[in-house]
């Protein structure tokens, strides 16, 4: 480890307690059974240790039928069956960093506790933890990471629990095991070999301190990058020492010797293609809220979930930043849905879960920009507007009240501030024109796209006004990519599916998808704007998007201040959205939803037809069109809509794409650049 500071001793003593009077407060807790009675007498303390420690939970993909994601990282980790197989260095120098008293408390360290407790009051704004390795090992495998209260009094009653039931070196074992150190490196096996190449048993001491600082901060101290990562690093790697030697860890002559000692790293990071966390950790979520917290996360049961390996595989292989490759300026999140039963088939949360577990597709609710306008035009053409209606493209002001009385003007403009005059429907939605989305919007009222959005559970304010028909409301991209669904799957909307079927250990069924649909609009209005949509992508704002290699329809959509770009989309099996903005909502450096959106939707869909062309395989579609009796949903109504002017034959919709779900997967000649459904 290149050294930023000269490396000194501090002069070694036995660590006093501290504090005094607040640890007397929790004196009665000092006793092992007087805490397990009080707390098991409150009903805090489960009466049993989860059993999640010996069987957590599978989660399997359905294109391979193989597992893809087990709680705690367990499908990429090297676990050890022994305490004896993993160094004393490490031991000591995580004990030195993160539990002390690990081997003398009874699950909680009352005396941290007590100064934590002393230090809130006395410095409000550096709160500390007090958090043990026991109740670590709870966070990293039995609850979420959720912050509250009542998480944190899980974690305490399930600590003291498992302190019951376990020896210590097993918890300490089982904490190892699931720590997560950085680069995609769970557990310290793995992470021993990726990082230094040689077993955990065999590292000393500088190297060990280095892996007891990465639990702390896995990603804000990646010993891969430069600058304040790799120095704040080799400052905890340096306090880590010195806490060994002293509490009696090292003695004089090896801690000198280790403050001094280069660390050289043999590996570079782990791929992290095929950790699925956004995915996994949502299904979990899911799955919580069908069987609840206990039975989800400590049962061992086998999720099925309709992922298709392949394309997740390809949607993070893009957008998931490489080593030594430069990192995409924004945050991205991507959703990819079978519109013929809601299977979601791929999804990515954001560029790395290790640094932010907050997921931009289902969490994070965006100004949807123009994004938004299909919606507005299919409650319109329910309304009995024709595409064919016009209305004129010019400047134009609309006069309200607000709450105080007081006169409010909205005034609209078009992105590049230009009239084109009277124009059609059709066409101002193949142009994305502004002042023509508003015009209509102001026809039909608000409440009538409140009304079409609320049939597909979407709540919008009716009462943001005009603004709506420019995306001024805010919406996820999962629900963007279910409501767009609609329009691709002749006018039906599926809730979005992650969960197929759950198994316990033994292979007994608790829970199978009831699949459900709605129609939401007739088919002539979905195909009506499919047809603008595939014209949009082949002629309008959303030619960057066009993929050649399978007919595509979609809509860009961009916010003021370039805060949110969108691209959404859908070919003959699949309906996808991408997102491009900041965590924070701050402005982008001016990205559109036909920048970036729209290439990164492009590849996606290139890359995910090829890879199926080239396996033989229909995407991950095993699911569609079996019957209901299997759990499974049927294929969309096949009936064909009456056709427009000049539509199609009667076994076609009027761009000439059977509107059935495609089963081959393999819909045009891949020498062809195919921009037809």
């Amino acid at each position: 480890m290149v050294t930023t500071e000269e490396p000194r001793l501090p002069s070694k003593k036995i660590l006093p307690s501290r504090v005094t009077r607040p640890a007397s407060v929790f004196t009665p807790l000092l006793s092992t059974n007087s805490a397990l009675k009080s707390l098991l007498g409150t009903g805090m303390v489960p009466p049993s240790p989860p059993p999640v420690i010996a069987y957590t939970p599978e989660i399997f993909s359905s294109s391979r039928g193989e597992v893809f994601y087990v709680v705690g990282g367990y499908n990429n980790r090297e676990r050890l069956k022994s305490i004896d197989d993993v160094s004393v260095n490490i031991r000591n120098a995580v004990m030195a960093l993160e539990d002390a008293r690990f081997y003398d408390h009874i699950g909680i360290d009352v005396i941290r506790i007590a100064g934590a407790l002393v230090n809130a009051v006395k410095n409000p704004d550096r709160l500390q933890g007090a958090s043990t390795i026991t109740q670590q090992l709870m966070k990293n495998t039995v609850l979420s990471h959720e912050k509250s209260l009542s998480r944190k009094i899980a974690e305490i009653g399930y600590a003291l629990s498992v302190e019951t039931a376990y020896e210590k070196d097993d918890i300490f074992r089982m904490y190892l095991n699931t720590a997560y150190f950085g680069n995609g490196y769970y557990g310290v096996e793995k992470a021993a070999q990726g990082y230094f190449g040689t077993p955990a048993k065999d590292v000393p001491p500088e190297k060990a301190c280095m892996l007891a600082a990465l639990i702390k901060k896995p990603e804000g101290y990646n010993p891969f990058k430069k600058g304040d990562a790799l120095s704040d690093l080799t400052q905890r790697q340096h306090y880590c020492l010195r806490r060994m030697y002293t509490l009696g860890y090292l003695d004089q002559t090896a801690a000198e010797a280790a403050l001094t000692t280069r660390i050289v790293l043999t590996a570079k990071p782990l791929d992290q293609s095929n950790f699925h966390e956004f995915y996994a950790t949502w299904v979990l979520r899911q799955l919580e809220t069908i069987l609840g917290s206990d039975v989800a996360r400590t049962k061992g049961l086998r999720i099925h979930t309709p992922m298709n390996r392949d394309m997740q595989n390809i949607i993070e292989d893009i957008l998931i930043p490489k080593p030594g490759k430069p990192e995409r300026p924004n945050e991205t999140a991507v959703i990819v849905i079978d519109h013929r039963n809601g299977n979601v088939v791929a999804m990515l949360g954001g560029k790395n879960f290790s640094k932010s577990h907050y997921n931009k597709a289902t969490q994070a609710r965006r100004q949807l920009g123009s994004s938004f306008k299909p919606f507005v035009y299919a409650a319109a053409f329910e309304s009995g507007i024709s595409p064919d209606d016009t209305l004129i493209d010019e400047p134009v002001e609309y006069y309200s009240e607000n709450d105080k009385g007081e006169v409010q003007v909205y005034m609209p403009e078009n992105y590049n501030l230009e009239y084109a005059g009277r124009m059609s429907l059709r066409e101002a939605l193949i142009r994305s024109n502004n002042i023509i989305s508003v015009k209509l919007l102001n026809e039909i009222r608000p409440d009538a796209v409140v009304q079409l959005t609320k049939k597909m559970n979407i709540v919008i304010d009716g009462k943001k006004g005009l603004c709506l028909a420019l995306g001024c409301s805010e919406l996820t991209l999962e629900e963007m990519a279910a409501g767009y669904q609609i329009f691709a799957a002749a006018g039906v909307w599926h809730p979005p599916v992650y969960i197929t079927r759950v198994e316990d250990r033994q292979g007994n069924e608790l829970y199978r998808h009831d699949y459900k649909s709605t129609q939401v609009i007739s088919e002539l209005t979905a195909q009506t704007i499919k047809d603008i949509l595939t014209e949009t992508v082949r002629s309008g704002t959303a030619k960057m998007a066009n993929p050649g290699i399978v007919p595509a329809a979609g809509k860009t959509g961009t916010t003021d201040d370039y805060r949110d770009a969108w691209f959404m989309g859908f070919t003959p099996d699949y309906t996808a959205g991408v997102w491009v903005g900041n965590e924070d909502n701050s402005p982008t450096d001016g990205e559109v939803g036909g920048g970036a959106p729209a290439f990164i939707w492009k590849e996606m869909t290139v890359r995910m037809y090829r890879k199926a062309r080239k396996t033989g395989t229909a995407a991950d579609n095993q699911t569609a069109g079996k019957t209901d009796s299997r759990g499974t949903a049927p294929k969309p109504n096949a009936q064909r809509p009456a056709q427009p002017a000049g539509g199609a034959p009667d076994n076609t919709g009027a761009d000439g794409f059977d509107n059935t779900a495609s089963d081959d997967f393999d819909n045009t000649d891949p020498s062809l650049p195919d921009t037809d459904f």
